[in-house]
Formats: C-alpha cells, structure tokens, sequence
C-alpha cells in the first residue's frame, strides 16, 4: 500500500519493500483503532467495550446473559429518556424495543399508563420499565406485564400436543405449530 507512494525506481529497492510492508500492518492498526473509537461514539455501532463504557457512564448494570443487542437497547433508552414524552415517541420507543409486540393503554381518567408484552419480548420487561420510568410523569401509575396465554391462545391445539408440557409452559412459552 504505502509502495505505491514511491517513485517507481525506488519501488524495486528490497529494505524499502520491508520498510513499507511493516509500516503497513503499523497503518491498519492505526485505523482500526481510530474506527473503534469513532464506532465507540455511535450506540448503534459500537462494540462491547465502548457499550461497557455508555453502561459505566448511566449506571447500568447488564445481566449476565444480555446479547450485545439487548445492552445496545438498553443504553438508547437511557439516552433517550430525556426527549419530550408523548403517546406518539413512547409508541416508537416501544416498537423499537418490541418490535409491536405489545399493547399500550393510557387511561388518563385512573392516571394509569397499562403496557403488556408479548411472551416474544418478555426478556425485554426490564428494559420497557426502565423506559416507561423515565417517560410517564410521576402523578402516573405503570401497570407493566406480559401478555399470559389464555384459553382463547390455547384452544386451537389438540390436548395431545400438550403432552409433558406443565401449567407454567401453558401460561408463559411462547406458543407456535411445532408445540
């Protein structure tokens, strides 16, 4: 790479080859590095270490099990939670996070703001409350929870595909057609 910027006549010289080649490898280190900290600056493209310094910096303790995607929410919402809260951004939020997996309610009659998750999302419970925390007024109540299945969910399997599944499983998994 750096051979190209010599003249041609010196190009052929073997301690110039070995020179530029070692700065070379010098040079993309050096621009990897710069990347990752211009990558650090973006939530959206960082890596696990400029997500631990956002996390350091809002006080965020991530389990032991969230995928860096799920930390990536965590910390957008954080940073998010000083915007103007109205139906319409928390709605966004929500989707980003649910992916519409979710229903939301404001009953402003009871100051009730109601959320419930999809058994999809409900490793997402946290990070919503979290939100919802930093986006309803303090004169509101959150009611947050999951979307449990009913009969209704149920009734369109047959008793035998429930087979070694317990009551928990019927209440909380994630139903589809291979059950």
């Amino acid at each position: 790479m750096l051979i190209e910027y010599l003249p041609k006549a010196m190009q052929g010289i073997k301690e110039l080859k070995i020179i530029t080649q070692v700065e070379d490898d010098v040079l993309l280190e050096t621009e990897a590095a710069v990347r990752k900290c211009l990558d650090a600056g973006f939530i959206a493209y960082t890596d696990s270490d400029g997500l631990e310094r956002w996390e350091r910096l809002f006080k965020i303790k991530p389990k032991s099990g969230d995928s860096v995607e799920e930390r990536r929410l965590a910390v957008s919402t954080r940073l998010l939670e000083g915007l103007p809260y109205t139906e319409i951004m928390l709605n966004r939020e929500l989707a980003k996070i649910c992916g519409g997996d979710y229903t939301l309610v404001i009953d402003c009659m009871s100051f009730t703001v109601i959320v419930r998750l999809g058994l999809r999302v409900q490793n997402m419970l946290n990070i919503v409350e979290s939100l919802l925390r930093g986006y309803v007024p303090a004169n509101m109540i959150i009611d947050i929870d999951l979307m449990y299945n009913t009969y209704n969910c149920l009734s369109g399997f047959k008793h035998n595909e429930f087979n070694g599944k317990n009551y928990d499983f019927l209440r909380r998994g994630v139903l589809n057609e291979n059950n």
